[in-house]
């Protein structure tokens, strides 16, 4: 609400396969552009938990609670890295730590094994 009127109809609404085609999409682009080294590339797993919580349960959540979801509901071995994704989240400055540039700098496989997870959950839908 916008002073105290619904914009409800200003938001556009989608198909479910539309949703499907953006998150086989959003799948491809972790595979060939989620390469670590960065800060922001936390958001790769964050955004993979946060899609799959929404998928799964319906929920929407902020990327600190997705990753909090994920270390709760997901089985690969990728969600072990969200818990240091949600403290570099809350702490950017973090990433001069050594441990944590080193861990950045070996995440590549991480977002790639994320990638594959969301495709598992969407391919559970489809078929």
């Amino acid at each position: 609400m916008l002073y105290g009127e619904s914009h409800l109809n200003n938001i556009p609404s989608y198909s479910k396969e539309e949703f499907i085609s953006f998150f086989m999409e959003y799948a491809k682009c972790m595979r060939k552009f989620g390469k670590g080294n960065s800060l922001y590339s936390v958001d790769w797993l964050l955004l993979a938990s946060k899609f799959i919580a929404w998928w799964q349960e319906g929920v929407i959540l902020s990327k600190s609670h997705a990753a909090d979801w994920g270390l709760l509901h997901l089985s690969s071995g990728w969600k072990e890295n969200l818990k240091r994704c949600k403290e570099l989240r809350k702490d950017p400055s973090m990433v001069t730590r050594l441990e944590y540039s080193e861990w950045l700098s070996n995440l590549e496989p991480a977002i790639i094994e994320a990638s594959h997870d969301l495709d598992r959950v969407l391919e559970t839908t489809i078929h």
